[in-house]
């Protein structure tokens, strides 16, 4: 280490500085002094005073100003700045001694923070940079560098791992089941609707309903027709049931053979009514299962119901009236009300079956 007072060089016509009496050691530390702008290169620093190299002007000669010393470490700059007098040795030799002139100032504790640190090798120079040795390991006396990563290190790293992974396997998550429902799922066409398994009861003539009863009794008459000839044709209700939601009501107009409404048993099995594509049929006939969404979100697995035989090859519509069969009880109440179905082909099923089971595993999560 160096004094200050070694910058014998000044004019005789200049005051030496008072301060430089070698009662604070000068550290060579990397730091960088600006003055008026003008950048200097430090050359030594105390607790009362600083050297400095760079472009001189003679002028500065016994003046005050503002110094802010920068201290560079890696990605940032401390900096601090602190009122000097100046004291030039000459414009050729270029350098600049600063003498504090109130060096236990509101900037000493952060100057003195960072000399004691280099002093005691928590901060090192590494090159024109400083850096804080916090992290390099250190000897245990025995010439083994001892490990500088505690228990809850290591734990919090470990959580860190474990919380990435997770949201690894969640983004996979979804991004499969966006893939999923993209490429490998059909939607039903048209209106899909919750009913029960039911008879159907058409138009015997064509004309007009004078009388519709849903809840005739088996026996009594369920609705009567009043023909173009003015004759009045009646069909009794043919069993112990219930009309279904959706019927005709009195005053409609039909033809011969237009349904006028459905009747089921209080015990019928509930169905599910849809049309769907014709590879979303042939997958159903295949054993896939459905995915029928009701309007509280709840999905379940449906099948096809059975007796259900493809089409002919040449048929010319691009849709299948179909019934599927819930694999979970509905409740009741929901009859008549609109669902949501789709349909997995049955070439991709192990791929869908793998997507649906990680979505599921992430939901229950």
């Amino acid at each position: 280490m160096q004094n200050l007072s070694s910058l014998d060089t000044a004019p005789q016509n200049s005051p030496a500085p008072s301060d430089f009496d070698g009662e604070h050691p000068v550290i060579q530390m990397p730091f960088s002094a600006i003055i008026d702008g003008r950048l200097f290169d430090g050359d030594g620093i105390s607790l009362v005073g600083a050297r400095a190299q760079g472009l001189v002007s003679p002028q500065l000669e016994g003046e005050l100003r503002l110094v802010t010393l920068v201290f560079p470490f890696a990605g940032f700059n401390v900096t601090l700045p602190i009122e000097a007098s100046l004291h030039t040795a000459s414009s050729a030799s270029g350098k600049l001694a600063m003498r504090f002139t109130n060096p236990a100032g509101p900037h000493l504790p952060q100057l003195r923070h960072l000399l004691n640190s280099y002093i005691s090798g928590d901060i090192t120079d590494v090159g024109s940079v400083l850096s804080t040795s916090a992290g390099a390991p250190r000897s245990n006396g025995k010439g083994k560098p001892s490990s500088s990563r505690s228990m809850g290190q290591l734990l919090s790293g470990l959580a860190k791992g474990l919380l990435i992974t997770a949201a690894s396997v969640a983004l996979f998550g979804f991004v499969g089941s966006k893939v999923y429902e993209r490429a490998f799922v059909t939607h039903a066409q048209g209106v899909s609707l919750i009913s029960k398994s039911s008879t159907v009861l058409r138009a015997v003539n064509s004309g007009q309903l004078d009388f519709v009863d849903p809840d005739a009794a088996q026996g009594q008459v369920a609705y009567a027709i009043r023909t173009v000839t003015g004759d009045l044709v009646s069909v009794a209700m043919p069993c112990s049931c219930a009309a279904l939601p959706g019927g005709l009501s009195t005053g409609a107009t039909v033809l011969a053979g237009d349904t006028v409404m459905n009747v089921a048993a209080q015990d019928a099995a509930t169905e599910i009514t849809t049309q769907v594509s014709m590879p979303a049929y042939r997958a159903l006939v295949n054993g896939t299962a459905a995915d029928v969404e009701l309007a509280s979100g709840i999905v379940i697995p449906a099948t096809l119901k059975a007796g259900t035989v493809l089409p002919p090859e040449d048929q010319t519509s691009d849709t299948v009236q179909i019934v599927l069969l819930p694999q979970t009880q509905i409740d009741p109440a929901l009859i008549g009300t609109p669902v949501s179905v789709r349909v997995a082909t049955a070439s991709f099923a192990p791929v869908t079956n793998f997507f649906r089971d990680l979505v599921s595993q992430g939901a229950d999560k």
